[in-house]
């Protein structure tokens, strides 16, 4: 009884191999890309089991001339790592004292045993913004006011007359 779906040499010089294509993994559409833009594609990972029961995984690809370098730690329920790559901070015009300019592209990130959590510490450089005068003009006097201001002004030149006068 012969077996259809087993692979059987034709010469002796061919590998004895099965080859399956599963059409449902074949994409619809594919994408036309300049492969001078993306050059080669390598990546290499190594990965560590230390003493205490963790796991580290080193990675380090390349694509389209662009080296990128990760390492991840895995440490029961978290998840903890260094990367070098875009910084998520984004620097807009501050007001106010501080304003902070990104310092290199490494990254120290933690994932919490939540899974929804994760902390992010970037290299960031503190620097101290120009002071702006801002002049607050006084209100405009009412005409009650300067009514008072210039009675009181009448009644005190009366009065170094008439002191002046008694002298």
């Amino acid at each position: 009884m012969s077996n259809d779906t087993e692979y059987k040499a034709k010469e002796p010089s061919d590998a004895p191999l099965k080859f399956i294509l599963d059409k449902t993994v074949i994409p619809e559409t594919l994408l036309m890309i300049d492969s001078q833009r993306v050059q080669n594609i390598e990546q290499t990972i190594n990965q560590f089991f230390p003493d205490d029961n963790s796991i580290i995984n080193s990675e380090v690809f390349e694509i389209g001339g662009k080296k990128v370098t990760r390492s991840i730690v895995q440490k029961d329920k978290y998840t903890f790592g260094f990367s070098k790559g875009n910084s998520h901070l984004k620097v807009q015009e501050q007001f106010g004292l501080v304003s902070y300019k990104h310092v290199g592209d490494d990254q120290f990130w933690l994932n919490f045993s939540d899974g929804e959590t994760r902390m992010l510490i970037e290299n960031v450089e503190a620097a101290r913004n120009k002071q702006r005068m801002i002049e607050i003009l006084p209100p405009e006097p009412t005409a009650e006011e300067i009514a008072a201001k210039e009675e009181a002004a009448r009644l005190a030149a009366e009065a170094a007359k008439k002191k002046g006068g008694a002298a």
